[in-house]
């Protein structure tokens, strides 16, 4: 069975001193997503709980520590559909074979009372012994330039739009520089996603089915056998 288990996890190792208004302690933590294969959902959450304990990021910074929650949801095998090249190993064989990129985030101490002394015991082991083998190295993603193609998908009526995938991406990021030219690709993306999203939530929201627009790449097999006709 597959499966996404998203970790959140204490770091032991202090990215860098935080003291805020009041003497009150921020802890950091990070949090991320793993694929994995499993016969149950306990074994893919002792997977990823193990990898995480340890784990390095991808440029090679300690971010292990104490698993403070993980989420195991089993998934379809066509959750991971143009995801090949991302893929840490086959989706048919036992284990980790997906990971996302890290989101950094921070707790307040009074938050994890019940941690502390555990945390202080792995910190104190650190400084005597250095760092633990990797449980887990995050890789290096494939940098690709080459623009990518999304095809989005009205799960209802079948309508389908294109896009640029990294125009689609700088449609949210504001200060572009005017005459630069990721302001005219979120120009053109904003322009030609806008207009189709409104029209097909609507389209969704009127099935009661509370399906959700899907994204096709152009290495996805689904995305050359679109109806034609039915292009927005």
């Amino acid at each position: 069975m597959l499966f996404r288990v998203s970790v959140y996890i204490l770091c032991t190792v202090r990215r860098d001193e935080q003291w805020y208004t009041g003497n009150v302690y921020w802890h950091d933590t990070v949090a991320y997503t793993f694929g994995v294969n499993a016969i149950n959902a306990g074994n893919a959450a002792v997977m990823a709980c193990q990898a995480a304990e340890h784990a390095f990021d991808r440029d090679g910074k300690y971010v292990g520590g104490i698993v403070l929650e993980v989420h195991p949801r089993c998934v379809n095998r066509s959750d991971f559909s143009g995801y090949n090249k991302y893929l840490l190993g086959p989706l048919d064989q036992e284990g980790i074979f997906y990971v996302t990129g890290i989101c950094f985030t921070s707790i307040l101490d009074g938050e994890i009372v019940d941690y502390l002394p555990r945390l202080v015991d792995l910190k104190t082991n650190i400084d005597r012994n250095g760092l633990p083998p990797a449980s887990f190295k995050h890789p290096m993603p494939t940098v690709d330039e080459t623009p990518k193609s999304i095809r989005m998908v009205c799960p209802i009526c079948g309508h389908w739009t294109e896009v640029d995938h990294s125009g689609l991406l700088y449609s949210f990021f504001d200060g572009l520089d005017p005459i630069s030219d990721e302001f005219d690709r979120a120009k053109v993306a904003r322009e030609t996603a806008g207009p189709f999203v409104k029209r097909h939530l609507e389209c969704i929201r009127n099935s009661g089915s509370g399906a959700a627009i899907e994204s096709i790449f152009d290495d996805d097999e689904r995305f050359g056998f679109l109806d034609d006709e039915k292009r927005d």
